[in-house]
């Protein structure tokens, strides 16, 4: 995959941020994904054609079951979390993939907060042909080490219809991984707490 130079303070990184400003007011189709810190819009997703090192294997694949009630208990949408990493056979740099699958319940999500990621990172959602229908749409760093991903208001709708996302990532530095992480999952009405995601090592 193509890897964006970045460093915090540099040309490059002022460059990055007007761009992303600019992106923000008129929305334009991604070619590369898009550095945290500072985040924003991630507009219309990234390919392995644009970004040739997000090809490579993947090292681990989890699926997890998850149940989100409102306050009266009734259910407002459940399904699975797909978490998977990925090596890059560019850079061996590791890459930390999230999908939602499978959902039902009648409500919609809102967005997927993950944890812990402190170092200098890239994310996205894949635009190639990978299952899903919906991406999210913004991307932010929260408190310094947890990562938000937003889908467009009114959320993703929990249905077996159209309840599937497209698969989003974080793009790292690191070599190692470990299953220590967590992850929530916020829809209308309430949320659910996933431990034993990926984090890097």
């Amino acid at each position: 995959m193509f890897r964006p130079c970045v460093t915090i303070g540099s040309a490059r990184w002022v460059v990055l941020g007007i761009l992303l400003v600019v992106a923000a007011i008129v929305p334009l189709r991604s070619t590369a994904s898009v550095p945290l810190p500072p985040g924003g819009l991630l507009g219309g997703g990234t390919t392995a054609a644009h970004e040739p090192d997000l090809v490579g294997p993947i090292v681990n694949n989890i699926f997890f079951p998850f149940v989100i009630r409102n306050a009266q208990g009734a259910v407002m949408c459940q399904g699975r979390l797909q978490n998977y990493v990925v090596r890059s056979n560019q850079t061996h740099d590791l890459h930390f993939y999230y999908h939602l699958t499978g959902l039902r319940g009648g409500g919609r999500m809102l967005s997927v907060l993950t944890a812990v990621f402190p170092g200098p990172v890239f994310v996205d959602w894949r635009a190639d042909q990978l299952p899903g229908t919906v991406p999210p749409v913004r991307a932010a760093r929260v408190g310094g080490s947890l990562i938000q991903f937003f889908f467009q208001a009114p959320g993703l709708l929990c249905e077996q219809s159209a309840g599937e996302s497209r698969p989003f990532f974080i793009k790292t530095t690191a070599q190692r991984f470990k299953p220590a992480g967590q992850t929530t999952l916020f829809a209308t009405g309430g949320k659910t707490v996933i431990p034993g995601t990926f984090e890097p090592q």
